[in-house]
């Protein structure tokens, strides 16, 4: 990943990137985890959030409990499709083309 100091592009393209599926225990509702990749005119790629870390796609459940997860909600879906890597690629753009992630 590059370093940028701030963004000095206006956006041009809106990615949204598709991390999987959450069921929050508060009220049951089932809400889909998003990232976004944000492309602008001067060439810059902006990645926002990255989603769950792969140690859930092997083990949902137990992975949730070890670091306290499941005390907010469940994954409902998780596959490795959802990971940023495989999720930028869906728009032409590698990890190491990301400037800043927030």
């Amino acid at each position: 990943m590059k370093t940028i100091s701030c963004v000095k592009g206006k956006p041009t393209e809106l990615h949204v990137l598709d991390f999987g599926l959450f069921q929050v225990h508060a009220n049951g509702r089932i809400i889909g985890i998003c990232g976004f990749l944000i492309r602008t005119d001067r060439g810059e790629n902006i990645l926002v959030d990255t989603g769950f870390h792969r140690k859930y796609a092997a083990d949902p459940q137990g992975a949730s409990v070890k670091d306290g997860m499941d005390r907010f909600g469940k994954i409902l879906e998780l596959a490795p499709h959802n990971f940023p890597e495989e999720q930028l690629a869906l728009s032409g753009t590698d990890v190491g083309d990301i400037d800043l992630l927030i």
